[in-house]
């Protein structure tokens, strides 16, 4: 996946994670989800937080 680092919007975070705008706005509510970064009333996502919450929703199976 290649995301840079930048900020991204809620519109371009939400396909790079496979969810809503909804979504991010619901677990933002709910205190889940990737690290953002609010400035006034907009709501941005910065690319290295978004590949470590993806990173931290992997699940890794051990063993054969």
């Amino acid at each position: 996946m290649n995301i840079e680092n930048r900020n991204y919007t809620e519109k371009e975070a939400s396909p790079l994670l496979g969810v809503s705008v909804k979504t991010l706005q619901l677990w933002r509510h709910q205190r889940r989800g990737p690290n953002y970064l609010k400035l006034g009333r907009r709501v941005f996502y910065y690319g290295p937080d978004l590949l470590a919450y993806i990173d931290r929703c992997r699940i890794v199976h051990g063993g054969n």
